[in-house]
């Protein structure tokens, strides 16, 4: 098997996740980063208008929604974004890549454990930059190839040989090498 980068089997991959992603995602040390990014993102969601760029079921976004003066989520999967709206939560079905909303609108645009499972990276970036509003804040999460993490799926990816969807781990350099000009790494 070899990790695919084909927007719809994407899409059906994390469909099929979304019937027991909360079961493995809410609690434990997914609960944990979760908490994490959630403090991480509270000082810039506080009353401005928010995107997260995949929302999954919905779990970080239920908890930037309350202080945020509007919060919407975006998916590439359906099965995602109907967990998410069954939580009273306001989800698109739509690609990072073709975000459906004007320019400028957002004043913070967050993604976590997202963007390492997007192909097209730069288009990626490039999409986030034309919503965010002037002065506003991107907060992304990218995967570190030096992390115990990296070791896992390369570990599992020999195993399996291969991942059922695209992922991607960059150091630094690369990520920089991604960034809109201008943007800068805090």
């Amino acid at each position: 098997m070899t990790s695919s980068t084909d927007r719809n089997a994407i899409a059906g991959y994390y469909d099929a996740y979304s019937t027991w992603y909360e079961d493995e995602r809410r609690d434990g040390y997914y609960g944990i980063i979760n908490r994490l990014e959630v403090e991480a993102l509270a000082p810039y969601a506080e009353g401005k208008r928010v995107l997260e760029v995949g929302c999954g079921t919905g779990l970080i976004l239920e908890r930037t929604a309350p202080m945020a003066s509007e919060a919407i989520g975006i998916d590439l999967s359906p099965g995602m974004v109907e967990v998410t709206r069954g939580k009273g939560l306001e989800a698109v079905n739509a690609s990072v890549n073709g975000l459906p909303f004007e320019d400028d609108s957002f004043d913070l645009v967050y993604s976590c454990k997202v963007l390492p499972h997007v192909p097209d990276i730069k288009g990626a970036l490039l999409e986030i930059e034309r919503v965010l509003a002037p002065g506003g804040r991107a907060i992304l999460e990218f995967y570190n190839p030096r992390s115990f993490k990296a070791l896992t799926y390369r570990i599992r990816t020999r195993l399996r040989r291969g991942e059922p969807v695209f992922v991607r781990h960059d150091d630094l350099d690369a990520v920089r090498s991604f960034l809109p000009p201008g943007w800068e790494i805090e």
